[in-house]
């Protein structure tokens, strides 16, 4: 305003600078994709009713059998299984689980990039040693399973669900 104020009155430098906002909006404003948020935020909802739905069923059917081991079936991309590894055990327990929970991780790629092998290492351990609310996998399921695929399949031979982080 203090530069076009020396050759414009204040008037003409307000509507002058009100003009030049307008015209800056209306160039910009298409490409701050103001448009794809509602069909983001209604994909985060399917997302996260598809989730606690199928949280509802496993929490039924370790109910049933408070015995059953749960297992969560880690696929791959690891990195992107670890989140629900380390957060479906807080679920469970929250909604009144009282099962034992191991880990399965299912490593398919060959990937030697320095964060894949910690990640797939990490999970191993978990898998192997336990941890936090995490018990080691039982080296034999005499007693049936409750199997959590994650970003896969759950195991053919346990009762199966399936949770997707994609």
């Amino acid at each position: 305003m203090h530069l076009i104020g020396a050759y414009f009155s204040t008037r003409d430098a307000n509507y002058l600078s009100l003009s030049a906002a307008a015209v800056l909006v209306l160039v910009f404003a298409p490409t701050l994709n103001f448009v794809r948020l509602p069909s983001a935020v209604a994909k985060n909802i399917r997302a996260t009713t598809a989730f606690y739905n199928e949280l509802e069923l496993i929490t039924a059917a370790a109910k049933r059998s408070p015995a059953t081991p749960i297992i969560l079936e880690a696929h791959e991309p690891l990195a992107w299984a670890s989140e629900p590894l380390l957060s479906l055990p807080t679920y469970l327990t929250t909604f009144g689980v009282e099962n034992p929970i191991s880990v399965r991780v299912h490593p398919e790629s060959s990937s030697t990039s320095p964060d894949a092998v910690r990640v797939r290492d990490g999970l191993m351990n978990i898998q192997n040693l336990g941890y936090d609310r995490l018990v080691p996998l039982p080296s034999k399921l005499s007693t049936g399973c409750i199997s959590v695929g994650i970003n896969g399949i759950p195991a053919s031979e346990c009762t199966g669900f399936k949770i997707a982080t994609e």
